[in-house]
């Protein structure tokens, strides 16, 4: 593909950082964390505004004190498990997984416990901060060993119900957390080839798990002889809850579809997407759904009562290329922030004038899979570039940008970048 894309002729190409007067306003702060090994998936941010970076390849979670710079370490719980979990027949990427559980994404619910999805281990793992107790909840097995592989995405509703996606097993799951109760919704399985690897991937990991890191899942696998390619798979991955009514919505990555849960009939709707790649989505407060597309660069609103689309494409730094939005979130204003990945940038997008505000980060190999808000303003993420010792500094960081200096007291900047003020702390 490479070889037939060059023709030997130069490209003219000029990329452009567009400049608005929000910049000469904005500050990036940025505090190293963790080890070059380490794989900050998720940050979160706290009830009493400290920042959680969770490390998905070594079971551990960071928590920073943003006044302080002061960064706490906490390893989670050693089990019987054996490293890479239900995954452990895989080669794990270059080294990075070297954990049991796997912890993906977190939640904290209003009594202060944090649950988290162990995406390696089949378990939901929950931590108290002020105990400092760690628990596990392991997700009932079913036929055919089926449940619970690679728990993805995970958010609260009001009642302090965690639901989360589970990626590989094509399901929904919601965990009471008083109760300690599981209930498993099973999405559509969207084709003959997807509902294979719905009904025997179970089997094919515990087969592939004999032989530790061989690989023997792919020999075993229709992705190859029915050349089933991406389409073997639905991969239910962002997930939010609809603070209109409560609605239960996720996203298909690789089926190109969104899908709603009643929340107490459980019956589950499924809609296409108008651009492919929809992957971690999130509500703003009237209830509108607004949905990254990760493979075409759009960034698209879903209105659930019109059960109609709106498409906009995220800014270019030149023609011709492409932008790839992992995540986004909306902040209090309705602003949706917009983690734009391939350019090393993050997107802010006011819908009132459907104008969008470019923020540049301060190094590069940037990769941004979430955003949160701090009660003082700050829009959070962890650099989680895999491995992160690609990383322009070489180490995951924690990531915070202030819109508007102006609105908070904040530290002096360091030095200044592409009119973004920047501080940084080790």
């Amino acid at each position: 593909m490479l070889a037939e894309g060059f023709s030997g002729k130069p490209v003219a190409a000029i990329q452009s950082h567009d400049f608005t007067q929000e910049l000469a306003r904005a500050r990036v702060e940025e505090w190293h964390a963790a080890t070059p090994m380490s794989f900050l998936h998720d940050a979160i941010v706290l009830s009493d505004d400290r920042l959680m970076g969770i490390d998905e390849g070594r079971d551990e979670v960071y928590i920073l004190d943003r006044k302080s710079g002061q960064i706490d370490k906490y390893e989670m719980p050693v089990t019987d498990e054996v490293k890479g979990g239900n995954f452990r027949g895989m080669q794990l990427p270059i080294g990075i997984f070297t954990g049991k559980h796997g912890p993906h994404s977190g939640v904290q619910i209003s009594d202060g416990r944090i649950f988290f999805t162990g995406a390696l281990s089949s378990n939901l793992l929950m931590f108290n901060p002020a105990t400092k107790e760690w628990k596990l909840y392991p997700i009932p097995q079913g036929f055919l060993w089926r449940k619970g592989l690679y728990s993805h995405t995970i958010r609260a509703d009001k009642d302090d119900n965690v639901w989360f996606t589970v990626l590989v097993s094509n399901t929904v799951m919601k965990f009471d957390t008083k109760s300690g109760e599981f209930t498993e919704v099973e999405t559509p399985h969207n084709g003959v080839l997807r509902w294979i690897t719905d009904t025997f991937i179970g089997v094919v990991l515990k087969i592939s798990a004999w032989f530790p890191e061989k690989n023997y899942h792919l020999w075993l696998s229709h992705h190859k002889w029915l050349n089933g390619g991406r389409d073997v798979f639905n991969w239910p991955y962002g997930i939010d809850i609809n603070p209109v009514d409560g609605g239960v919505w996720y996203s298909k990555l690789l089926a190109n579809k969104i899908g709603h849960i009643d929340p107490v009939t459980l019956e589950v709707t499924e809609f296409d997407v108008p651009h492919k790649g929809p992957r971690r989505l999130r509500f703003d407060s009237a209830g509108n759904l607004w949905i990254p597309s990760f493979d075409e660069g759009y960034l698209m609103r879903f209105d659930t009562k019109s059960k109609s689309f709106e498409s906009i494409p995220l800014p270019l730094l030149a023609p011709n290329e492409y932008e790839l939005p992992y995540a986004l979130n909306v902040d209090k204003r309705g602003d949706v922030w917009i983690a734009a990945n391939n350019t090393d940038r993050v997107m802010r997008y006011i819908p009132g004038e459907k104008r969008f505000i470019a923020y540049p980060m301060p190094n590069r190999v940037i990769w941004f899979r979430d955003f949160e808000f701090t009660q003082d303003g700050r829009v959070c993420t962890s650099n989680s570039n895999l491995p992160a010792y690609a990383h322009e500094d070489g180490l995951p960081a924690f990531v915070c940008i202030q819109p508007n200096v102006a609105d908070s007291t904040s530290l002096q900047p360091a030095h200044q970048h592409s009119a973004v003020m920047v501080a940084r702390r080790e």
